[in-house]
């Protein structure tokens, strides 16, 4: 295969104890029928095996490997980042795969649109099967500002749906940013991001295999998780108001997809008996969770899960346990 100098596409892989994944993963990559590509597989100091299956690949001269000491996923995907060749980013998990035909169909989007962002579907590996697509209608070029609000309202995060123009990638400013949170990297990654794009364009195509297990950060669920969301929340407002990218509406926004994000960690919380009365103190103290409030209503949140939280509001934290109580025996 004759060497590519200028790649089309950089693939970007932290993997952390990838072992029974990862080479599935690879292997999605290099079976791609669209050859114009790298992939960066990032070892952020993985104590399994997936260090090694990474380096057995690394005779293709399209795959690098970076080893590094464990600095999390969003300091791995800024590394490989650093060192990509490409003309457009992908995000891929080290969990996930793709489909054969991913990266041909997205040159073709790009080629059409010559948009900076191109949204793609994905679905849950395994028998669900279960696809998501974004909100926003297929075959149409939108603005910065439209794509913000689609990230932002409907919570859609993931670098791993989405072709990105390497150039805006790497203009994003994280400064100020604690790059070691536990959850919603991709949020605090993806709204910099944004910031740096004129235009997105969106494709009706499933792409993007997304594999939920147990070890999946995703799913797991501690207090830890709600503060982390506060303060990726409180960054991402100071974001935008230094962009000037700020409004009544953007703000009602934000504070909306915050409770979207807790709403449901916030009753886990509870139904697992895993959060005190000082960690409801010190979310009551947030500065987030306080201007939220302007966005607690019944039209905005559906009425069981406004009272719930109207519940939480007004610490009646009895209340909660009990409700939680009563969902347990009724399993």
């Amino acid at each position: 295969m004759e060497k590519i100098r200028n790649p089309f596409f950089s693939i970007i892989v932290p993997v952390y104890n990838s072992e029974k994944y990862i080479r599935k993963c690879i292997i999605s990559v290099i079976e791609q029928t669209f050859a114009s590509w790298e992939l960066i597989l990032v070892d952020d100091g993985s104590t399994d095996s997936s260090g090694m299956i990474c380096d057995s690949f690394n005779d293709d001269f399209r795959i690098k490997v970076l080893h590094q000491k464990n600095a999390g996923p969003m300091n791995s995907r800024i590394n490989g980042i650093a060192i990509s060749t490409g003309t457009y980013m992908l995000g891929l998990d080290s969990d996930d795969y793709l489909d054969i035909d991913c990266l041909d169909k997205l040159k073709r989007a790009i080629e059409i649109s010559g948009s900076d962002l191109i949204f793609f579907g994905y679905r849950l590996s395994g028998k669900q099967r279960k696809s998501f697509k974004c909100s926003l209608t297929p075959g149409k070029i939108y603005s910065q500002r439209e794509l913000m609000e689609e990230i932002i309202e409907n919570t859609n995060h993931s670098l791993c749906n989405k072709a990105i123009k390497m150039d805006k990638v790497k203009q994003a400013d994280y400064s100020g940013l604690n790059k070691r949170i536990s959850i919603n990297l991709d949020y605090a990654q993806i709204v910099p991001i944004i910031c740096k794009i004129n235009t997105g364009y969106v494709i009706d195509d499933v792409l993007y295999n997304y594999r939920i297990h147990g070890d999946s950060v995703s799913h797991s669920c501690s207090v830890q998780h709600i503060f982390d969301t506060d303060y990726v929340t409180e960054y991402i407002i100071n974001k935008l108001k230094k962009e000037g990218l700020m409004d009544e509406s953007m703000y009602n926004k934000i504070y909306l997809a915050y409770f979207k994000i807790i709403q449901y960690r916030l009753l886990r919380l509870f139904y697992i008996k895993e959060i005190s009365k000082q960690d409801c103190r010190k979310i009551h103290r947030s500065k987030v969770y306080i201007n939220s409030k302007r966005v607690e209503t019944v039209e905005n949140l559906g009425k069981d899960m406004y009272m719930i939280l109207k519940m939480f509001r007004y610490k009646q934290y009895w209340a909660l346990r009990l409700i939680m109580e009563y969902r347990k025996s009724c399993l």
